[in-house]
């Protein structure tokens, strides 16, 4: 994993990306420098902590980037931050803030530390010291005892530092250090004049974790864990074992060795198990838990509760903060083939990098025949996408879209290729040299994530060349308390072109005969899901729409999928997908092979307005036959 993690970091495109508590539209490039950092050579100040001090932070090592960043298009003073949650700092809920500290790959002007108060997603000023120069390696900077403040139980801070950034390509152009470490990674924050003017912009966590750390100040416990959370699999084999993972923080002064649990479903015990492994002090860990799950449990949603019961081969001796979790999960015990893998693929035909996202999805169909492959338009820039439509806007915003080119594999949450922890939406502005070898990891690992299946799919279709009517019924055939373990789960139903040929911004320059495919046309059902009307373990739901003109009938195909309705962004995994072309009705066939001798009905242009003459580009023309082909106007 952690290879696989440092690989793609390093042939990942810097693409900009948007999440809260910022909103963003930028694709400016963060530059990488070429010469690598080395921490031992003029390493700035350290100063040694004191015994009651801790680093507060994403990582609170030394280590700090290879390589340096910075967004050398710019010669100002800008900021960069990190956005510290509970997640982050909960741990030392009650101690003193005495300092921060920053690490660096080059020598910096204009330097001051920062922490501001997040609230109703805006940036409060909360705490501010200027520096004046700041130097390569760790800088300490220790708050006037006015500017110490005691950590919360709850709310969020944005810490980061200020800095001038230079225009350039020389060494000190590359000043910030972004961590490449496999545990949460925090997303870069930065504050500058890029191409949507001065503000606040979001460059993901692809890069890393910038190295900004809280200097926190007070006395441990002699005993005190801290169970932060549980996560299993959502659905679990009747008799066989339900993976999970259980996050756990070490605040005593002495080290953990031995954990031992307790195990309830529906609040009967079913197991224990002691668990060896360390967590250092102030250090947390997450511990991989396989519960056996009773041959008699009954199919359908059950509460599985872990007990935190010994440390060290003995009860607890002091506080245990939430000494037990509970999370919901479905026990089966039949399912059905995977059908086919979704890939809901975002692009924009503004976006420099979005044709190397179409080169490895292009080379994935290729390759594999289990691949659905939709490509969902967004807007990019201040000029609209001739592909997109309020529904792509609505399906990138449940997905947690925060870039171009990007993709979301069956919805699933992969680890491997997350940029941070609360995204199913991953980018793929590869470079072409790799692709080859990302396609089938990706495809692999998408496959390997897949839950069990519990229905399949059939689709049947049929089209009227005359009413240019579209009629698709779906029938979801269940395993045995189907309707139980996909309660909550809906339908939808995507219709996608293949064969569009249009401008396409890549590399710099813009493609006026670039080959959009598989590119989404229309939603049928609800763009989070109809709900499913089950009869028994079985549905039906039935569909029309009526095609425009500017499509072609010949290049239409269908996808549906059972998913979860979105909302739990780890809960909103594609349960089984199918995809067909669309079945033209045998008159709709007869009167296309028939007409010899059609003419020109009406005229568009390529993004759907009707024009009375040919107009120069690409002109769509429907045809008295009902065909539609494009023309080429010179």
């Amino acid at each position: 994993m952690k290879n696989f993690l440092l690989f793609t970091a390093t042939c990942l495109l810097s693409l900009s990306a948007g999440a809260q508590p910022i909103k963003v539209n930028t694709f400016e490039e963060v530059k990488r420098s070429t010469v690598p950092f080395l921490m031992q050579e003029n390493a700035g100040s350290r100063r040694a902590l004191a015994a009651n001090q801790y680093l507060c932070g994403y990582y609170n090592t030394d280590d700090l980037a290879q390589y340096g960043l910075g967004v050398t298009s710019l010669n100002e003073v800008c900021k960069v931050a990190n956005e510290f949650d509970p997640d982050i700092y909960g741990a030392f809920a009650g101690f003193t803030v005495v300092g921060m500290r920053v690490g660096l790959c080059a020598d910096i002007s204009d330097f001051g530390v920062f922490i501001s108060k997040i609230e109703n997603d805006n940036f409060v000023d909360f705490k501010e010291k200027s520096v004046g120069a700041g130097k390569k390696g760790w800088n300490t900077v220790m708050f006037d005892e006015a500017d110490q403040f005691t950590l919360p139980t709850e709310g969020s801070f944005l810490v980061g530092f200020s800095y001038k950034q230079k225009k350039g390509s020389t060494n000190d152009c590359y000043p910030l250090s972004c961590y490449e470490e496999s545990s949460k990674v925090g997303e870069l924050l930065f504050y500058g004049t890029l191409n949507n003017g001065q503000r606040w912009y979001n460059f993901g966590a692809s890069y890393g974790t910038l190295s900004v750390q809280l200097i926190v100040e007070g006395e441990l416990s002699e005993q005190k864990a801290i169970i932060n959370g549980l996560q299993t699999a959502t659905f679990g084999k009747v008799g066989n074992e339900l993976s999970g993972v259980i996050s756990i923080t070490n605040m005593g002064k002495d080290a953990i060795n031995s954990l031992g649990f307790n195990y309830y479903i529906d609040d009967v015990v079913v197991g224990n198990t002691t668990i060896s492994q360390a967590i250092a002090s102030v250090k947390t860990e997450n511990v991989n838990l396989n519960i056996a799950l009773p041959s008699d449990l009954s199919v359908g949603k059950h509460m599985l509760k872990v007990e935190l019961t010994k440390i060290n081969d003995a009860a607890p001796i002091a506080e245990v903060t939430n000494n037990n979790v509970t999370v919901e999960f479905s026990a089966y015990e039949e399912s059905k083939p995977r059908q086919k893998q979704l890939v809901e693929h975002i692009t924009s035909w503004t976006c420099t990098y979005c044709y190397l996202g179409y080169n490895l999805l292009r080379q994935m169909e290729q390759q594999y025949d289990d691949v659905a492959w939709v490509a969902i338009h967004g807007n990019q820039s201040s000029q609209t996408d001739p592909y997109y439509f309020s529904e792509c806007e609505d399906i990138m915003s449940y997905l947690g879209v925060t870039s171009f080119p990007s993709a979301s594999f069956n919805r699933t949450y992969l680890p491997d290729l997350a940029d941070g922890e609360t995204s199913i939406v991953y980018g793929i502005g590869y470079y072409e040299q790799y692709i080859s070898q990302l396609v089938p990891m990706i495809h692999d690992m998408m496959v390997e994530n897949n839950s069990p299946s519990f229905v399949s799919l059939d689709i049947t279709s049929s089209f009227d060349a005359d009413s240019r009517q579209m009629e698709v019924t779906v029938k979801g055939t269940g395993v045995s308390q189907a309707a139980q373990l996909l309660d909550g789960y809906g339908l939808n139903i995507y219709v996608t072109e293949a064969g569009l040929t249009g401008r396409q911004y890549s590399g710099g320059s813009w493609s006026n005969n670039f080959e959009h495919n598989n590119t989404l046309r229309a939603v049928l059902t609800n763009v989070n899901g109809d709900d499913i009307t089950w009869n028994g373990d079985n549905f039906s739901m039935t569909k029309t729409y009526t095609v425009p003109a500017t499509y072609n009938e010949n290049n239409l195909s269908i996808v549906a999928f059972v998913a979860p309705h979105p909302g739990n962004i780890y809960n909103m995994e594609v349960n089984n997908c199918e995809k067909t072309n669309l079945t033209l009705t045998p008159s709709a066939i007869q009167t296309i092979n028939k007409d010899t001798n059609a003419t020109e009905k009406a005229r568009y242009t390529l993004d759907g307005h009707e024009i009375s003459a040919p107009q120069h580009g690409i002109n769509i023309v429907k045809m008295s036959d009902g065909t539609v082909r494009k023309i080429t106007v010179k």
